[in-house]
C-alpha cells in the first residue's frame, strides 16, 4: 500500500479500499452510522458498498437506507467523519492491507 496521511481521508476513498478492507470497515462501525453516512452519497461509493453483500443483504440494505432518507445534514456528515475516523484508525494500525486499483477507475 502507499503510504498517505490519513488526515487526507474522506468518506468517499472507501471506493479504493480491498473488499477485505471494507468489509473490516463496515463491521467497525453501527448499521445506523453506515445508513447514515450514506444518505446522498455518491453512486460509486453506494455501488461500492453493496457490491460486498449477498443479494439479500443489498435488498436489506435498500430497504433500511430509504428509512433513513429524513436523515438531517449535520447527521449525515458526523456519521461520515465518525466512518473516516475508523478509516484513518485502522490505515494507522496497519489493520488495511492495500487499496483495490480497479476501483479508481
Amino acid at each position: 500500500m502507499i503510504k498517505v496521511d490519513s488526515s487526507d481521508f474522506t468518506f468517499q476513498h472507501i471506493v479504493f479500499l480491498s473488499n477485505r478492507d471494507l468489509w473490516l470497515l463496515l463491521a467497525e462501525n453501527d448499521n445506523v452510522t453506515i445508513l447514515q453516512a450514506c444518505q446522498k452519497a455518491d453512486d460509486l461509493v453506494l455501488f461500492r458498498i453493496r457490491s460486498v453483500f449477498s443479494k439479500t443483504a443489498v435488498e436489506y440494505f435498500n430497504d433500511d437506507l430509504n428509512k433513513f432518507c429524513g436523515t438531517s445534514e449535520a447527521k449525515v456528515i458526523e456519521a461520515r467523519k465518525r466512518m473516516v475516523s475508523v478509516l484513518s484508525e485502522l490505515y494507522e494500525h496497519g489493520r488495511l492491507y492495500d487499496w483495490d486499483a480497479k476501483y479508481a477507475s
